[in-house]
């Protein structure tokens, strides 16, 4: 006959309840208990690899949680080198010429659609009116594909980092 071990000794010597190694021997990790009696081999030997289990899965979690923590602090770095370097313009900068492009687009397109294309349009049909604003547009584009890169080209440009962020907000 088989060593066995009452439901309450198994409770004293694991730290667990009843129902979590019922439940553990339902999962298939050792036999089932026997009028309240567990195999004391097999219920150990399956105790004994469920806890190296969840060893092994907790180190694998840690070790997934450092992969992620070293990879953070190399983009990190990354990032404050490129800082360090001036490969960065500062949002202040990039915020201005957003504006002023945005002012130069709205005046282009009123001088064209209102000054330029209006008059044209009179007498035209359907077809000749959207070729004509077609034309429009893609003189509207073009002067802005210049505008931009004349202004990547302009030495002026390259803005080296700010010490300090405006209103203190990072970059």
């Amino acid at each position: 006959m088989a060593a066995t071990i009452s439901s309450a000794d198994l409770c004293i010597l694991t730290g667990l309840t009843d129902r979590r190694h019922r439940q553990l021997a339902q999962a298939g990790h050792f036999p089932p208990p026997v009028d309240g009696q567990y195999d004391a081999n097999r219920t150990f030997q399956g105790l004994i690899k469920y806890a190296f289990k969840a060893i092994r899965k907790k180190s694998d979690e840690l070790e997934k949680e450092r992969t992620q923590l070293t990879k953070a602090k190399r983009e990190m770095a990354q990032e404050e080198l490129a800082k360090f370097r001036g490969e960065y313009i500062p949002l202040s900068v990039i915020g201005q010429s957003f504006a002023n492009t945005s002012v130069r687009i709205k005046d282009v397109m009123v001088r064209r659609f209102e000054q330029e294309l209006g008059p044209k349009l009179a007498g035209k049909n359907t077809i000749e009116i959207l070729m004509e604003i077609r034309k429009a547009v893609d003189s509207v584009i073009k002067e802005m594909h210049d505008g931009l890169g004349q202004w990547m080209s302009d030495p002026l440009t390259v803005v080296v980092q700010d010490s300090k962020p405006e209103n203190g907000a990072e970059e």
